[in-house]
């Protein structure tokens, strides 16, 4: 017995044939809900969101086509699976609800196996289709961000420039021009991160090295920081514990600019004896007073992700001369 979780939609006013389809699709594992007209049929679209849907076009109070059309006009269900039920003598039905978005059809009597198959089809090409549309939405806002809130930053980060540059004389109004800045650079790195995809995206297809060095380099062209990279792992680490690691990094990193007015980062990624690795990070901020951040909730985080690493972090900053973050896993 398959277990499968997908639930169906059957509508049809024949109660012998609704209830072979309920057998044979329960059979199988599905979960079936029934109706025995298209009007309540449309009811249950609504309150139990299917799957697929199942139904006869010759019905009462809202036949199979009007039922098409409120489940194409509904947005949560306008990707659902339809296949229509007709009889033989119906082909002319068939093709008109084929033409208004109907998936499949099943002629009448239609054997078990046939309707297996169309099931088993519609349900997986409906999770292609949603896998499409959701691509190209991901694609679609990359561009507009890319096209407009990277354009204004890199907007604003030109005048802020601008304006250091002309020497306004108050110090202190200096000084903000630089926080402001510094938080521009925040931002687009981030807009960058978004843009380049995901973690897990960019660690399946390029790697953890390269994935890497992608998030280096744009530190290195969008921000005034300098980083210095040394790799020496022999492989990369697991797929989850990298996954984990890009995240830590990017936090680190992130932090050392907004935080700690760096300019200068170090990075070591060392291989020790026993199969243990060392990522070292280190930067030459206006550093902290460890005991006090971590007294007030700081490196939460940072503290929670080690065990899904099983690793450890040791953070050793000294105000006014920057920060050092070990990592051992």
């Amino acid at each position: 017995m398959k277990e499968l979780k997908s639930t169906i939609l059957v509508v049809e006013d024949e109660t012998n044939i609704r209830e072979t389809i309920q057998d044979i699709l329960e059979l199988v594992g599905y979960n079936v809900v029934t109706a025995n007209d298209g009007e309540s049929g449309f009811f249950k679209v609504i309150k139990h969101s299917p799957d697929l849907i199942i139904s006869d076009l010759m019905m009462p109070k809202m036949d199979g086509f009007e039922l098409l059309e409120a489940v194409r006009s509904y947005s949560k269900s306008r990707f659902t699976p339809f296949i229509i039920l007709s009889a033989k003598s119906e082909s002319i039905e068939i093709r008109s609800g084929l033409r208004m978005g109907a998936d499949d059809y099943l002629l009448k009597p239609f054997d078990q196996k046939e309707l297996l198959d169309s099931v088993e089809y519609r349900l997986g090409h409906k999770n292609e289709l949603i896998k499409s549309v959701k691509d190209s939405e991901v694609k679609r806002m990359r561009m507009d961000i890319h096209d407009n809130a990277q354009q204004t930053i890199v907007s604003l980060k030109m005048n802020v420039e601008r304006l250091l540059l002309s020497d306004p004389g108050d110090l202190d109004l200096k000084k903000e021009f630089s926080h402001i800045k510094r938080g521009l650079d925040v931002a687009f790195i981030q807009i960058r991160n978004l843009i380049d995809g995901n973690a897990a995206q960019n660690l399946l297809t390029q790697g953890f090295r390269k994935t890497i060095d992608k998030m280096v380099k744009n530190f290195d062209l969008f921000t005034d920081i300098n980083i210095s990279f040394i790799y020496q792992f022999e492989k990369d680490p697991s797929f989850e514990k990298s996954v984990e690691l890009v995240s830590i990094i990017s936090e680190l990193l992130t932090n050392s600019l907004k935080h700690a007015d760096a300019t200068t980062i170090e990075m070591r990624f060392m291989q020790l004896q026993a199969g243990r690795l060392q990522i070292v990070i280190m930067d030459d901020g206006n550093g902290f007073d460890k005991e006090a951040v971590l007294a007030s909730g700081g490196f939460k985080n940072l503290l929670l992700r080690m065990p899904k690493i099983d690793g450890t972090i040791e953070i050793e900053s000294t105000p006014g001369v920057g920060t050092c973050h070990t990592i051992q896993f």
